[in-house]
């Protein structure tokens, strides 16, 4: 099986849109059936008001289909520690961070060099 109990993972919301605000669920999967994945874990968004990613302070548990097209799923290190994760925003894009040993570049399109 893909997609095992216990994995951690980060889900990201695909954008339909530009003008679509990006949204990531970080989770432990719980149980996983037929393309559908049960996680328990926190919702990030990016506020506009605050100019910065926000982690939501309750915990849920989310169902979400995984064949639908609407979610990019990256599996996380079983050595990543989610509670310390954080999610940063710069212009390039965002980062997922544990503050130790990982790091996730989540970058949508490449920049343009100097040339």
């Amino acid at each position: 099986m893909i997609i095992n109990k216990n994995d951690k993972m980060l889900i990201s919301h695909r954008r339909l849109f530009k003008e679509d605000a990006s949204r990531f669920f970080t989770g432990i999967v719980e149980a996983y059936q037929d393309g559908l994945v049960r996680l328990s874990g926190y919702s990030w968004q990016h506020s506009m008001i605050q100019s910065e990613v926000v982690k939501k302070e309750d915990k849920r548990t989310k169902i979400i289909s995984l064949s639908s097209g609407m979610f990019i799923c990256y599996q996380l290190p079983f050595t990543v520690e989610m509670e310390q994760l954080h999610l940063t925003y710069q212009k390039q894009g965002y980062s997922l961070s544990d503050g130790k040993d990982f790091t996730m570049d989540l970058t949508e399109r490449m920049l343009k060099s100097g040339n």
